[in-house]
């Protein structure tokens, strides 16, 4: 499966590179990975004022439960996948400088969605965004969790978090001058790890 520059999604036999003429026999099929920006399961990723362009790259979690978009306004946003329905709702995050240039997740165990790694454009920066609700003390279970942020409703916090602002599923910047000092140094790329004590 495969995008081009005409807005298709194309699809094709890896053994031989041939297209399929009739793509509807694949609509049911089961994918390893996603990371086709223009897909049945990214329809509702664009935000009001977007074109097709304007999103970088998507890549859906290990679990399939989540996807994330990377796009040219330096957000990184996290969406519930499938997407389907037109302006979804999703949980944005700032820190890239400029555009960012892709998104993908990984985990230490290929099953759960631990870390989503994302790059910069201008800040030729490397960022990795630690999954907050995939931790062991998160007692809500993660799927009441995301739903409730989301849907910018409050889901019921867990006795020792009631004083934290909740960021949504991936941890936030540690705040101060580091969140702010992102430089577009000439030939150097920075990594930064951003976690929630």
């Amino acid at each position: 499966m495969s995008n081009c520059g005409a807005y298709e999604l194309l699809f094709c036999e890896a053994a031989t590179g041939e297209h399929f003429q009739r793509p509807s026999k694949l609509a049911d099929v089961s994918w390893a990975s996603m990371t086709c920006v223009l897909s049945r399961g990214t329809l509702g990723i664009w935000q009001k004022g977007m074109d097709g362009t304007d999103i970088n790259a998507v890549d859906r979690s290990p679990s399939g439960s989540l996807i994330a978009t990377a796009d040219d306004f330096g957000t990184v946003r996290v969406f519930a996948y499938p997407c389907t329905e037109e302006f979804s709702p999703s949980v944005a995050y700032k820190g890239h400088s400029s555009h960012v240039t892709c998104c993908r997740w990984y985990s230490c165990d290929g099953k759960n969605d631990s870390y989503l790694l994302t790059t910069g454009g201008e800040d030729k920066c490397v960022f990795q965004w630690r999954n907050a609700t995939t931790e062991p003390h998160v007692k809500n279970g993660f799927k009441q969790r995301w739903a409730g942020n989301i849907a910018t409703t409050s889901a019921t916090a867990d006795e020792d978090e009631e004083e934290e602002k909740d960021y949504g599923i991936l941890a936030p910047p540690s705040g101060g001058d580091e969140f702010m000092a992102i430089k577009p140094w000439v030939g150097a790329i920075k990594v930064r790890y951003y976690s929630v004590a």
